[in-house]
């Protein structure tokens, strides 16, 4: 430690992953997901049980960008292989007894790489990126093909994924989330109240209406009631939700998860 009190050399791996829950408002969860990990790897990193060093970038980025634009890459063996992970709990995958049969060794999957930008300048193809702000706000972009449907199933997944997780994010917060659609004829569509609705008042309309795609249907009829020909159904390609955290003011009503406005 100098004089100054600035610690000597780089700050720690724990330190970093403080620092990006501090100043970017996120979770372990929210963490393990930018970095492609689990919450139990941020977790020994918070805790020093790793040293983590291929995680530095990816969280400085995080925390003095809002973004990670270069997620670390999965550990190698001498031969060049991707080493093997724990199976997720639950995961289809047996325990594997040892030679001597002594021990039960916990079941093991060796994990898709990480390592790269994830940018995509290629139109009409999966993909996601979120970014966060100092003040707790996010945005999160998922977009997808039009046709394939392995594309857009993992479209319409992530974005029902996204908006779950806001939504338990509200523990001491509500948050407010404004949406983007755009339709497979490259129209774009904003949805939602001027100032923004309610997470969890929109996750139940969506679930409601069966689906995302569904769901957007709905809101269009609303739009165009009235007219002679309402469009729909539509494909979406492209999503986009502005979340903020919903500040309370005297004299102006609170939303309540269960029991609606008040």
């Amino acid at each position: 430690m100098t004089e100054n009190g600035v610690p000597d050399g780089p700050e720690s791996v724990a330190d970093l992953v403080r620092g990006v829950m501090e100043v970017r408002k996120l979770s372990r969860a929210d963490i393990a997901a930018e970095l492609g990990r689990s919450p139990r790897m941020v977790g020994k990193l918070l805790n020093g049980e790793s040293r983590g060093e291929s995680f530095r970038a990816a969280l400085v980025s995080l925390r003095d960008n809002g973004v990670v634009d270069r997620r670390p890459p999965r550990r190698r063996s001498k031969d060049g292989g991707i080493v093997p992970v724990r199976a997720k709990q639950g995961a289809e995958h047996p325990p594997v007894p040892t030679p001597d049969g002594s021990k039960v060794k916990a079941p093991t999957v060796v994990p898709e790489d990480t390592d790269g930008r994830y940018v995509s300048k290629v139109p009409n193809r999966f993909s996601q990126s979120s970014s966060y702000s100092k003040d707790g706000n996010r945005v999160h972009q998922v977009t997808m093909s039009r046709t394939n449907k392995d594309s857009r199933a993992r479209g319409l997944k992530a974005i029902m994924d996204k908006l779950a997780g806001v939504a338990r994010s509200q523990a001491h917060r509500d948050k407010k989330v404004t949406f983007t659609a755009t339709l497979d004829n490259g129209r774009q569509v904003t949805i939602g109240e001027k100032g923004g609705t309610y997470v969890s008042q929109a996750l139940r309309s969506i679930r409601t209406a069966g689906g995302i795609e569904q769901w957007v249907d709905v809101v269009m009829a609303a739009m165009y009631e009235g007219r002679t020909s309402a469009p729909g159904p539509h494909k979406i390609t492209g999503f986009r939700m502005n979340v903020t955290e919903y500040q309370t003011q005297d004299g102006l009503a609170r939303y309540s998860r269960k029991k609606g406005a008040v």
